[in-house]
């Protein structure tokens, strides 16, 4: 896992278009490490603002993954925090 944070005047979609389009760039990649062993990605992203950016985007990750779903954005009105809490 890494986080980016984005600094600057982008509203949410334009920030999403961004990292979604370094994402798919990523995924059709074919890295070789020693012995000619092939490396691909697989991206999953979730993203998160304000306070606690870094939180919010952890618990749309872990949505993203269990929906199989190529990106999350974190919402208030999910009430993701108290899921959040009780897998801890």
């Amino acid at each position: 896992e890494f986080a980016m944070v984005g600094k600057g005047i982008l509203d949410l979609e334009e920030f999403i278009a961004i990292v979604y389009h370094y994402a798919k760039e990523l995924e059709h990649e074919i890295f070789y490490v020693e012995n000619d062993q092939e490396i691909t990605f697989s991206v999953s992203i979730g993203f998160g603002s304000g306070e606690h950016a870094h939180i919010k985007a952890d618990m749309a990750l872990k949505v993203a993954k269990i929906h199989k779903r190529e990106y999350f954005v974190y919402d208030e009105t999910m009430n993701l925090r108290e899921q959040y809490k009780s897998n801890i």
